[in-house]
């Protein structure tokens, strides 16, 4: 749905799909009135609907590797790269030059402090993220890679209703460095 987050099925195979329990995860979010819970006011405006996107993964398989830049007034602060979805999730920080930070932001996935091979995909990445984020104090963009493709997945606003724990917050909060000269009331 386009309201919330979290309802996503993926669909691999059309004639494995459970129709019933998808409907009704479908009606349970529609009905729902998400965000204002966790203080994610821009939600609330939202007219909720249902809708489909082009599958990008292989058939029974995981879905390809998630990288989320996170920029800041246009600039790209760094890369959460999530892989392995399905399995054991895992997570790299990486900064633009896709260098390896060396620690772990989402306390639901496991830390890999491998290095990671950068492409020109992840170059064009990048650059299209931060066109994307011009005009906004920060912005998480993310972005699928598949073979040589690009794939624009969501922007977002407030990742995890900024509510990260562990130690990578910390040390990556100081990265999201954006003026707070100008701030909007509190909605409620």
């Amino acid at each position: 749905t386009n309201h919330d987050s979290g309802t996503v099925v993926l669909v691999g195979d059309k004639n494995k799909f459970d129709y019933i329990k998808t409907e009704e995860q479908f009606k349970k979010s529609l009905s729902s009135n998400y965000g204002v819970e966790l203080g994610e006011w821009h939600y609330r405006h939202i007219k909720p609907k249902i809708f489909a996107e082009e599958y990008l993964g292989e058939v029974d398989c995981n879905p390809p590797a998630d990288f989320k830049f996170h920029c800041v007034g246009g600039e790209l602060a760094f890369v959460q790269y999530i892989y392995d979805r399905g399995s054991i999730t895992k997570e790299k920080i990486l900064d633009g030059k896709g260098c390896n930070l060396k620690i772990n932001l989402d306390h639901d996935f496991q830390y890999d402090d491998e290095d990671y091979k950068i492409s020109e995909e992840f170059i064009e990445a990048g650059r299209l993220a931060k066109e994307l984020a011009l005009g906004f104090k920060y912005l998480r963009v993310d972005i699928f890679i598949v073979g040589r493709k690009i794939y624009v997945g969501e922007l977002t606003f407030f990742p995890k209703s900024g509510m990260y724990h562990g130690n990578g917050q910390k040390v990556l909060g100081d990265f999201l460095r954006f003026s707070r000269s100008s701030t909007k009331k509190l909605y409620r």
